[in-house]
């Protein structure tokens, strides 16, 4: 009868430590996927946004209609505005790394890269002066696509 219950207490110690490293290693695959990036952007979402930015009028227009544009007036009179999708906490394949604006020159422009942070954009409106400089810095960190 001791034999039985010490197979039993070593049988149960055995299965909780696998389910314990069971946990942890289900918490590392966790931690690794939202620590992981996704720097690929999407085409899909670019051309979804394409279309959302061009039927806004400016900036003022479009932050009156969705509140998740981010953009500026530039000291020299210019503007831009547009959407970004964080590179972090994304799984592969869900939009991370797309940048797209719309400018007051008219022009839609799309990016992919590494976008790190929800307000990327808005930190890349906030420290140019003008439109050239902030192109300039946006295609130091990201590449402009094909417009189509």
């Amino acid at each position: 009868m001791k034999r039985v219950a010490i197979i039993g207490i070593v049988l149960a110690s055995a299965l909780g430590l696998g389910v314990i490293v069971g946990c942890i290693g289900l918490i590392v695959h966790v931690v690794h996927v939202l620590n992981s990036s996704d720097d690929f952007g999407s085409s899909k979402l670019a051309g979804e946004w394409t279309a959302k930015l061009r039927a806004y009028t400016d900036l003022d227009d479009a932050r009156a209609k969705d509140p998740r544009v981010q953009g500026a007036k530039l000291p020299n009179g210019e503007w831009v505005f547009g959407y970004c999708n964080d590179s972090h906490g994304k799984l592969p394949g869900h939009g991370g790394g797309t940048v797209v604006v719309r400018d007051s020159r008219g022009e839609v422009r799309v990016f992919f890269g590494h976008v790190c942070g929800d307000d990327y954009l808005q930190s890349y409106c906030n420290h140019s002066d003008s439109l050239d400089v902030f192109y300039k810095n946006l295609s130091e960190m990201l590449v402009e696509q094909p417009s189509k």
